[in-house]
């Protein structure tokens, strides 16, 4: 019970914190102090001993005071990953996946999810301007006649509204890949800003207690997980997605946005240029634009794109991450069940 109250009073102070970090936040001061803190209060309880004569007491303490050296073990462990990360690791992989220099891990993560935010942006408006709104305008066409005070209104290009509902629900499904990316851009961000200049020196002085053990563990295997872990699954996900692009030339390239021409007004009475003509009755027009919406290059690039570029890859990183929580929690004195988060994903 201890160990859900202190750590409901940890998650709510951590919006607080957020506003502290920046990206240029150094992780290894805050931690150094938190187990210098963690150390300042078992030398406290050990004194303490003292005063109420319980020598039981003292051993425990004492084997608190050995968690706090661990606790400066997994510190150099952490600069030790770091280091590598940063001088061999993203060197690594900056040249297998084509990150320019100078960049680590979360650098091309972050630079990758924003590529990918800006491209899936640009093509939702495109598809919007050019196929969306064209449609719906096509289909709201009508033609009206009149004769001696009598008008007749007839609703021509109708059968257009069949693809220009398919569109419209393919562009707000599309918006869905586009939401999933940002989260995973602000998950990224947070990495750097957040889970590890301040969730990684909160969990190692919680570590070092054995009350708060296991929230300390849990705070530690999530800052671990999602800045080191998390990006590499970005960049390894990524270079898979790029990998069958290449390969295929069906769902590589620009993806082939039909246009359709919305009537104007014309030359004589029943000429009336454009994807419809609301005074003629031929089934052509639907079937034409039905034919540019069901395009394969289009859907296929667009099904790529969005199932597997889109929320395939944003899930499998997501998995990858909450997995590495759990395995790493065990390394850091607690035990996290992650199976329903990993469900959700």
């Amino acid at each position: 019970m201890m160990k859900k109250v202190l750590l409901l009073a940890m998650l709510a102070l951590l919006p607080s914190a957020l506003y502290a970090a920046d990206g240029e936040y150094a992780w290894q001061l805050p931690a150094l102090l938190a187990v210098l803190a963690s150390f300042s209060v078992l030398v406290i309880f050990y004194l303490f001993t003292y005063l109420v004569d319980s020598p039981q007491m003292r051993p425990i303490v004492t084997g608190e005071m050995f968690q706090v050296f661990i606790t400066l073990v997994m510190i150099a462990a952490f600069v030790g990953v770091e280091g590598f990360s940063g001088e061999v690791l993203s060197p690594a992989f900056g040249e297998a996946f084509g990150a320019e220099p100078g960049m680590n891990q979360l650098d091309y993560a972050i630079a990758i999810t924003q590529s990918v935010v800006d491209w899936e942006w640009a093509t939702m408006l495109a598809l919007d301007d050019m196929m969306v709104a064209p449609l719906g305008a096509l289909s709201s066409v009508s033609g009206n006649c009149a004769f001696l005070g009598f008008s007749y209104t007839f609703n021509g290009c109708a059968g257009i509204g069949v693809p220009f509902s398919s569109m419209n629900i393919a562009v707000r499904v599309f918006s869905t890949a586009l939401m999933s990316a940002h989260s995973q851009l602000l998950l990224l961000k947070l990495a750097g800003d957040f889970f590890f200049p301040i969730l990684l020196p909160i969990g190692l002085f919680l570590r070092a207690f054995h009350v708060t053990r296991g929230a300390g563990g849990l705070l530690i295997a999530v800052a671990v997980a999602f800045y080191f872990i998390y990006p590499l699954g970005v960049v390894i996900t990524k270079g898979m997605f790029d990998s069958v692009l290449d390969e295929d030339s069906t769902l590589g390239g620009e993806i082939p946005i039909p246009t359709f021409v919305s009537p104007s007004e014309g030359s004589g009475l029943w000429d009336v240029p454009g994807d419809c003509n609301p005074f003629d009755m031929d089934f052509g027009y639907t079937r034409n634009a039905i034919n540019k919406v069901i395009e394969p290059e289009l859907v296929n690039r667009l099904l790529y794109h969005f199932f597997v570029g889109g929320l395939l890859n944003t899930a499998l990183n997501l998995l990858i991450a909450l997995t590495s929580v759990k395995a790493l929690s065990r390394i850091f004195g607690t035990e996290v069940d992650v199976s329903a988060l990993a469900r959700v994903t």
